[in-house]
């Protein structure tokens, strides 16, 4: 037996493709995927490069993230003036 399920058009949430929740514009999109790029590049250097600890790595990462959250794409900004 199959249960038949309606849903009304035009409530918030009823179409997962539309839900509010996952209307992030690609921009948004672009500037939290270089915050978590930033992010990675932050632990990998600080940890093997830079030869500190697990947690302080972790810690210096976890700014860098919520920094790239904040400011967006000023980060990436940030990280090609120090690699250049």
């Amino acid at each position: 037996m199959v249960e038949r399920r309606t849903v009304a058009p035009n409530v918030a949430g009823s179409n997962p493709v539309s839900h509010p929740n996952l209307a992030m514009g690609f921009n948004r999109q672009l500037e939290v995927f270089l915050a978590m790029v930033a992010t990675l590049i932050t632990f990998v250097s600080c940890a093997l490069e830079l030869e500190l600890s697990i947690i302080v790595s972790v810690l210096i990462s976890l700014c860098v993230l919520l920094a790239g959250l904040v400011l967006g794409r000023r980060i990436s900004e940030i990280l090609l003036k120090i690699l250049a």
